[in-house]
């Protein structure tokens, strides 16, 4: 049995998917990453490190570390640590990345992080995220409200998730009647936003929070769909953006996924599917997989 939660989707989306505001090759980028991934998986790792090295390449923009923290891992395995420290110090330069996020990295082993490199990034972090938002945040306010809006959309369903709320059928009732108020607050704001500044990267969460009513005739999704798909069509935004938006709406109404991006079961033409959108096929041990999955997230 695999599961889903909303932090894995957040994580996913959040650090592991670029801008595609400036773009070398959005479809270089996606097909490289994923061959990095299965090398990395497959303890191939230089390989793997060749691989994300040529998909990094392929952005002009990066506002996610995770490729440059993967890289770093693959480094680390084979004791390359002034490469590790390298890739690590351009997650933060040139993709952002939390202080939170660096810390929490999975990847990065508790011997090096006793290290005099990790303690120089440590130190050096403050300057190397002032570059990043000197080189590549536009527009700070509207970063800063975004981060605003983002953290209040989590924080709600935190404090829902507590033990305390769970338990109890008043506060959860109110926790509910909260989140789907803070929810349209923030949708609301956010098509002001993308009217006058265009897609947001980061506010994909916030429009994630909307999938219930995917597709339905409402404000939303007549004024998300048609935008979005005006900058797919101009190589502003990965094709395969409405991928998982159409997965878990067809979990809702037929049990089972088109692409594969959520757990449910696949048909067999799942791969042909997603060749259309420049996703990498799935193997059949994947296949399998997916078939076998007990559904509990959509």
């Amino acid at each position: 049995m695999r599961n889903i939660t909303i932090v894995s989707i957040i994580i996913l989306v959040l650090f592991c998917y670029p801008s595609f505001a400036q773009i070398k090759g959005i479809d270089q980028y996606e097909n490289q990453i994923h061959t990095a991934r299965t090398f990395k998986i497959e303890q191939k790792y230089n390989e793997a490190i060749k691989e994300y090295e040529l998909g990094i390449s392929a952005l002009d923009k990066h506002n996610t570390s995770t490729p440059f923290f993967e890289v770093a891992a693959c480094a680390l395995q084979i004791q390359k640590e002034d490469l590790a420290a390298h890739y690590i110090r351009e997650g933060i330069r040139k993709g952002g990345a939390p202080l939170f996020y660096l810390n929490a990295y999975e990847g990065f082993t508790q011997a090096f992080k006793q290290t005099g490199l990790w303690k120089e990034i440590i130190k050096s972090y403050p300057q190397l995220r002032k570059e990043y938002f000197a080189f590549y945040v536009a527009d700070m306010d509207l970063y800063l409200l975004l981060e605003q809006m983002i953290v209040e959309d989590q924080l709600i369903r935190t404090m829902s998730n507590t033990e305390t709320v769970v338990n109890d059928e008043k506060l959860s009732a109110f926790f509910a009647s909260e989140m789907l108020r803070i929810d349209d607050k923030n949708i609301q704001k956010l098509m002001k936003i993308t009217k006058d500044h265009g897609w947001q990267h980061e506010a994909w969460i916030l429009l994630w929070h909307q999938r219930g009513t995917y597709k339905e005739k409402n404000e939303v999704w007549e004024f998300f769909i048609p935008l979005i798909d005006k900058e797919i069509a101009e190589g502003k935004i990965e094709k395969s953006f409405w991928c998982i938006f159409e997965d878990s709406k067809a979990l809702r109404e037929n049990n089972h996924t088109l692409y594969g991006m959520l757990p449910g079961k696949v048909d067999n033409r799942v791969n042909e599917r997603r060749e259309l959108v420049n996703l990498p096929p799935l193997s059949q041990q994947e296949i399998d997989q997916a078939n076998k999955d007990e559904i509990t997230f959509f």
